[in-house]
């Protein structure tokens, strides 16, 4: 739906859809999709993705969702929320499993995957093309940011990994940013304001952290959140501008357990979980919080 403002000339305000969910993409050795209702907090099942997607990663609009990579797969899913559909989205150049993603309304970035190379998406044209270098490759990070610039972090090199890369999407180019605690396989949501990053594995076997990590889009200042009531490694996040949400993942075992977490008071409550237990989720939303 598009409304028109009547200033000195027109100009288009930002799509609103019909739709308002978080979407749950794929997962190990899985193609299937939920959607939790941000008005209900009812869960329901979504289409299937056309290939199963263990270590997808997610960019979209208010429009749709572009869901990428997996283990040695370089097409993407395109998932039009308002119709609940699949079809083929462009493919990236190579493939990218266990890649971050960050994206605005325009354009998005999917990142590492083993190398610390980018590639950006443009939802308008859906080409692709070169983003920035990274400053370290990686696996398994977590993406988050707002309609200026999106930050990935987080990962797995040799170890777990803490810093931050920013990306400026005018621009086109990268920066390193504040570096967060080291933790693999965190999951990050958002306001226009702040990147939240939850949990992860600390790199000591059947060692997973709870806590949250603000970032502080503004001032690269970081600050302490309140932590996950259950810690989790590879786990999926959405978020619209009141809430995140931190979808399945993995403790030791796989999680279909979903925690909501408030970012006005900073509160955590378990929420409707997700029809199976799923690890290494792409999660999307209908109302991208940093938007």
């Amino acid at each position: 739906m598009f409304e028109i403002l009547l200033a000195t000339k027109a100009a288009a305000a930002p799509v609103t859809p019909t739709a308002s969910y978080a979407l749950f993409a794929a997962g190990t050795s899985a193609r299937g999709t939920y959607q939790y209702d941000y008005d209900s907090a009812a869960m329901s099942t979504g289409s299937n993705l056309s290939t199963n997607r263990g270590g997808a990663s997610a960019i979209g609009n208010y429009t749709r969702a572009i869901i990428a990579g997996g283990s040695s797969i370089t097409t993407t899913d395109k998932y039009t929320y308002d119709t609940a559909t699949v079809s083929p989205g462009t493919s990236l150049p190579s493939a990218r499993g266990n890649s971050g993603a960050v994206g605005n309304v325009d354009l998005g970035y999917f990142v590492g995957g083993s190398n610390n190379t980018s590639t950006r998406y443009t939802h308008a044209t859906e080409a692709t093309s070169s983003g920035p270098s990274l400053g370290t490759a990686k696996n398994e990070s977590a993406g988050t940011g707002n309609n200026t610039l999106g930050l990935i972090g987080g990962g797995y090199t040799s170890a777990p990994i803490g810093n931050v890369e920013i990306l400026t999407y005018a621009t086109n180019l990268r920066a390193a940013g504040t570096a967060l605690t080291a933790r693999d396989g965190p999951g990050a949501c958002g306001t226009a304001t702040n990147g939240y990053f939850t949990s992860g594995w600390s790199g000591t076997v059947g060692a997973y952290v709870a806590s949250t990590q603000i970032y502080n889009y503004s001032n690269n200042g970081l600050s302490g959140g309140t932590q996950l009531l259950t810690s989790r490694s590879y786990h999926a996040a959405a978020s619209n501008p009141t809430y995140g949400l931190f979808a399945g993942g993995s403790n030791g075992g796989t999680l279909s357990s979903i925690e909501k977490y408030t970012f006005a008071n900073n509160g955590v409550a378990v929420t409707t979980a997700l029809g199976s237990a799923r690890q290494l989720m792409a999660g999307a939303s209908t109302q991208p919080g940093g938007f």
